[in-house]
């Protein structure tokens, strides 16, 4: 399947504690061992060969600063001017690609990105094929490879989960989900608010910790008439960005104990 990413490399509102101790105009530019993040990425997604094109969106008052980078990506890489937050960045951007194209969507702030990432979220799961899939990591999976390691975890009844930043959207009325992500991404740090979505029975079941992962994308599904479905990724590096200068400082000293030229 032939996809278009949408890289998101925007700030949010208010000053960058990551750039401001990186020495750079916004956090995308921060290195991670020598290279800028946005490097580190866009050659991830051009190096997967199933991605046509990349469209870095950001703050426009960075554009200037963006481009030297994007510039090495000539033909792959194009601009488009972000909104006041991601989720509405991201539904700026996929009103522009053609609805037969899938999309995937991601973040400038994961240095860590391979592209076996990629195509393990991307692959077909037997007889599965969801309009959305997301990829997900098992926080237990992250703790014992990483111990000092922060995220942000979903606690089901199955176990806790870590985001990834990695959303498959596979088909034109996948698109609407992008557009619902407005009336959670403030809530992105709060799991129970972001479960909220899914009504006042899947949150009880959540805080009681009733409520599974399959029934949670079993609900938002059905709220939303999509198929989304959910990966879990085996290296535990998918769910680990760049939130803070001590997730910063972790990715850079990752870094330094791979291969050089990583």
């Amino acid at each position: 399947m032939k996809l278009i990413a949408i890289l998101l490399a925007g700030e949010r509102l208010g000053h960058s504690p990551v750039a401001e101790a990186a020495g750079v105009p916004c956090k995308a530019l921060a290195n991670v061992g020598e290279i800028p993040m946005l490097t580190r990425v866009l050659r991830i997604l051009a190096r997967t060969p199933n991605i046509e094109k990349c469209v870095v969106v950001g703050n426009p008052e960075f554009k200037n600063a963006l481009e030297p980078v994007m510039a090495g990506f000539s033909g792959f890489a194009s601009w488009q001017d972000g909104a006041d937050s991601p989720a509405r960045s991201a539904a700026l951007a996929a009103r522009n690609i053609p609805p037969e194209r899938g999309i995937l969507l991601t973040t400038a702030d994961h240095p860590l990105l391979d592209p076996a990432m990629i195509k393990e979220l991307c692959a077909i799961q037997g007889t599965e094929n969801p309009d959305v899939r997301v990829g997900l990591v098992r926080h237990d999976h992250v703790m014992e490879q990483y111990p000092e390691a922060r995220c942000t975890a979903l606690g089901f009844s199955d176990g806790p989960y870590c985001g990834t930043n990695l959303f498959l959207f596979r088909t034109e009325r996948s698109r609407r989900l992008i557009q619902q992500w407005q009336a959670v991404e403030q809530a992105r740090k709060t799991p129970w608010r972001v479960v909220g979505i899914l009504g006042p029975v899947a949150v009880l079941g959540y805080l009681f910790g009733r409520l599974s992962l399959a029934r949670a994308l079993q609900l938002l599904s059905r709220r939303m008439d999509l198929d989304i479905g959910a990966t879990l990724l085996s290296n535990a590096r998918a769910a680990l960005d760049v939130d803070t200068v001590g997730d910063w400082e972790f990715a850079g000293r990752l870094i330094q104990t791979d291969a050089p030229g990583t």
